[in-house]
């Protein structure tokens, strides 16, 4: 018996001398959480994700970005080598760039021999591609206007396009200038300062065509925001107004349908576009203002009353004749 009472006390002996070399769960957890209240957690460091770029090795999220930024930089240089407006070529050579894409091909091939179009000028790539087309076919056709009915109701229309950025709330002094510009090119026009001979030169300054489109931009943009035309596209105001500040204003957005539509509203100026894409229909769609019948022989006897005319394929505008 004395034996088996000696035990517990050696038990109890090595219990009471094991704190003094191990914490206890209740002490580590209670200096654990005095640590953590005067101290700051730092947050935790995950590798950098990995993109795969053909070509080359999996790249960090910052060699990605810097890749695809040169790869931007790159194209934006290519582009800056084009013209704004290219010299008039035959529309057969347009056939070589689309020598693999068969749907593209037949419907160029329609236009030549159905539509019987004949030459083109490209425009630069560079999201203006349709305000630049239109203002340099704009301005061939009031050069050559006699009578300069054109170019006067053009002049007429800046104090009405005014009126429009105003009620849109646009202030003067956003769009002053862009005006100022607009009306001294039709100016120029009126008093036979510009002729077609010089037009190639003349559109080939960039900061001077780009106030022209921005003209166009401010006042396509405030005839949507104030024409009821156009709120059935839109469920809300907010939207309607965030579609012009996004997709209109901005220099080098591209245009869309209702862009044009709202162009050839204020304007009146007739307009035709040959839709090339990549269905497998031999005939393009055509897009007609004032609407037209939309088969072969009557796009063919009304050819004469659309001034303006272009042909255009996935994300790019240039000018039929």
């Amino acid at each position: 018996e004395p034996s088996n009472t000696e035990q517990p006390s050696q038990q109890t002996s090595s219990d009471t001398q094991e704190p003094n070399n191990v914490q206890t769960h209740t002490e580590q957890n209670t200096q654990s959480e005095a640590k953590d209240s005067n101290s700051v957690i730092e947050p935790a460091i995950y590798p950098a994700p990995k993109f795969v770029v053909p070509g080359n090795p999996e790249l960090t999220a910052e060699e990605y970005n810097t890749l695809a930024s040169q790869q931007e930089k790159a194209i934006k240089q290519e582009i800056e080598k084009e013209p704004m407006i290219s010299q008039a070529f035959d529309i057969k050579e347009l056939i070589s760039e689309f020598e693999n894409q068969y749907n593209f091909v037949k419907k160029i091939i329609y236009v030549i021999e159905v539509h019987k179009k004949k030459t083109m000028r490209k425009a630069r790539k560079d999201g203006n591609c349709f305000y630049r087309s239109y203002i340099y076919r704009l301005a061939e056709i009031l050069v050559a206007d006699k009578l300069q009915l054109g170019v006067k109701a053009l002049l007429k229309q800046i104090p009405e396009t005014r009126k429009l950025l105003v009620q849109s709330g646009f202030q003067e002094l956003v769009f002053e200038d862009f005006e100022d510009n607009w009306r001294e090119f039709l100016r120029r026009i009126e008093s036979r300062q510009t002729t077609a001979e010089i037009l190639s030169a003349i559109f080939s300054d960039k900061p001077y065509f780009d106030f022209l489109v921005m003209y166009l931009r401010f006042a396509i943009s405030a005839y949507i925001r104030t024409s009821p035309l156009f709120e059935s596209f839109f469920e809300f105001q907010d939207e309607l107004n965030n579609f012009c500040s996004r997709e209109v204003e901005p220099i080098d957005c591209e245009a869309d349908h209702i862009q044009i539509m709202a162009l050839y509203n204020l304007f009146n100026v007739s307009l035709r576009i040959f839709y090339i894409d990549n269905n497998n229909k031999e005939e393009p769609t055509i897009l007609c203002l004032p609407a037209c019948d939309n088969n072969p022989q009557a796009i063919n006897d009304s050819n004469y009353l659309y001034l303006i005319q272009m042909m255009y394929r996935p994300g790019h505008y240039d000018l039929l004749y």
